[in-house]
Formats: C-alpha cells, structure tokens, sequence
C-alpha cells in the first residue's frame, strides 16, 4: 500500500511553489532514513511552519515522482537553477548530501485549514487526531487521512482547476468556449477563448500563468491580439507577480496594454463561487437575452 506523508514547510516556499517553478523538496538535516518509504505516487501534503502571525496550515499538496539522496555539485546545479527554493541560498560543500523529492506540480488548496481544526481527522490506526500530532518535519498519513484533509481543504487550485473555472464561467455567461485552442498559424496554444458565436473570432483569449513564466503567456496574448484583436486577460497566482506583471506590459508589450487584464487566482476562484450557485437563473436570462444572437 502507498504511503503518504504530512511535509513541514514556510509559507514562504508554498508560494514559490504555487508558482510552478519550484520542483523540489528537500531536507534540512543531512540523513533521514525514514523518507524512503515514500515512493512514486505518493501524496505529500505540505503544512506551513507555525508563526507569531499564523496557525499551521495546510497549504497544498505534491504527488512524489522520485525520493534519492544529492551531493553538492549537483545540489547547487539545483539551486542554480531555481527548482530549489532555499531562503538562504544553502550550498553544500564536497562530501556534503542532503535528500530531495521531486514532483511535477504543487496543487495549492482553496480553503488553507489550520492543523488544530483537524480534531475529527486521524489514521485508521492513531489513536489522537492529527490536530494532536508535533509535526517536525515528516509524518506518514494513510489514504484514510488524505482522503479527510482533502474533503476539509476543498477544491485544489491547480492550472488545470483554474483553467476549468474559466470555463464554466464563460458558459455561464453565454459565450461559445474552447480551451486549448491553436492560434490559426498553429505558433501558439492558447488557454482559453470565449466567443459569441462558434463562428466568431473570439471576443475574449484568457491565459493562465501559474508557473511564473509571464513573458511567455504575454507573448501567446499578443500573438493573439495581432490576429483577433481579441480583449485579453492573464489571470496570475497572487498581487506580487500581478505588479511584477504589469511592469512587464508597460516595458516590453505595451502594444497590448490598453486590451490586457490582469487577474489574481482569488479573483477567479471568488468570481466562480459568486456565480456557480446562480447559475440556472443566469443562464435563462442569457437565454432570453442571448449575447450570441
């Protein structure tokens, strides 16, 4: 049976990783045994450290794709590299090794619930529930517990779940949605287009860029723009790389400045829980008012 595990992180590396660049976990302490019975296909949830402001939280969770042990040369390559988020810039020196995991994406939950909520939530074989448990850096939890602080944290806002959100929303709306859609040159894939009408040009191209990598997504919009003269919108994880964003558009693609919007992940998420529960009644009077007549 796979097993899973409660990993001990900052808030600070959640973000980061939230972003999609980092692809790494690593240990602090030199040796740990104990990691290696973790194994592809395991499920880490990642709690935040405690502190003066903040609660333990369940910020989000990775599937692991390999456990090994690194030593210097390659660990800083890493560093280098940026798939290892480290505040301070730890580097090794010769003879020294530290474990890693490595996974593909960082899922971040929608609801982040503070450790001491899970009173109700525990193994099938502990005795105290997790909102007990001292958690110093790794704890195995079966797929029992997993399974419990994953119905407690909602919905897992992935690009993928961000992208679906989007979508639904623009349903909502009326429009006629594609995703993946090629440009007509076939140069870039977009995220998402609404439309008026399937045989439109689409009226609005979304792209959502979770890994940090603004100036690629920017491109993919003006792309577009110079096509369609679409509207577009970016839709970005959180208010740092929203202004970090903005100033890309003002130095480098100011062309489309004037038809670009730029979201927030939270913007997103609370625009679809706004609308989602009204939905049947929007939809009729989209369909007595139809935007695509």
């Amino acid at each position: 049976m796979v097993k899973h595990a409660i990993l001990l992180a900052s808030e600070k590396w959640c973000e980061e990783a939230s972003k999609g660049r980092i692809k790494i976990y690593h240990f602090i302490k030199p040796r740990r045994r104990s990691i290696r019975a973790l194994e592809p296909g395991s499920v880490c949830v990642v709690l935040t450290k405690k502190t003066r402001e903040k609660p333990s939280r369940f910020y989000g969770e990775f599937t692991v794709v390999r456990v090994r042990k690194v030593g210097a040369v390659e660990w800083n390559d890493l560093i280098n590299k940026g798939l290892i988020f480290s505040e301070e810039q730890e580097r090794l020196r010769r003879g020294q090794e530290r474990w890693i995991i490595e996974f593909e994406e960082f899922r971040e939950y929608e609801v982040k619930v503070a450790k001491e909520e899970l009173t109700d939530v525990r193994t099938r074989t502990s005795r105290r529930p997790i909102s007990d448990w001292v958690i110093t850096g790794l704890s195995y939890i079966d797929e029992h517990a997993l399974q419990a602080i994953r119905s407690r944290a909602g919905r897992i806002i992935s690009h993928r779940t961000i992208v679906d959100m989007i979508k639904e929303i623009g349903e909502i709306l009326g429009f006629h949605v594609k995703t993946e859609e090629n440009t007509p040159d076939q140069v870039h894939r977009l995220d998402i287009t609404w439309r008026v009408h399937r045989d439109l040009s689409p009226l609005k191209v979304w792209e959502v860029e979770k890994s940090g990598d603004i100036d690629s997504a920017l491109t993919r919009l003006k792309h577009a723009f110079g096509i369609w003269h679409s509207e577009l919108y970016l839709v970005v994880s959180d208010a740092k790389t929203r202004e970090r964003a903005e100033n890309t558009v003002r130095n480098a693609f100011v062309e489309i400045e004037k038809s670009l919007t730029i979201l927030e992940t939270d913007e997103i998420v609370n625009l679809y829980n706004s609308l989602r529960p009204h939905r049947d009644i929007i939809s009729k009077l989209v369909r007595r008012y139809p935007i695509h007549s």
